[in-house]
């Protein structure tokens, strides 16, 4: 509701699957190097790394539910060379 009122188009995901199992479908992307972290994203990393045991994992499951729609759209992932 609140980031509606502030003019951001969002909506619900449904989820059928639990934070594990969701993470578990993109894990592979992370370990094969897919996926590159930039700098800034530490709280991020941090959070993946100690998942389920960190005391917040929200920054995971929004991650995983990124990936996930970008895969599902099509869209693939964009690349930048250091």
């Amino acid at each position: 509701e609140i980031i509606a009122k502030n003019g951001v188009a969002a909506s619900a995901i449904k989820v059928s699957k639990d934070k594990r199992a969701r993470l578990q479908e993109i894990v592979g992307l992370i370990e094969f190097g897919n996926i590159e972290f930039m700098d800034g994203c530490e709280d991020l990393i941090t959070q993946l790394v100690q998942f389920p045991n960190a005391a917040n994992d929200d920054m995971v499951d929004a991650f995983v539910h990124a990936i996930m729609l970008a895969r599902k759209a099509g869209k693939g992932f964009v690349y930048h060379q250091v």
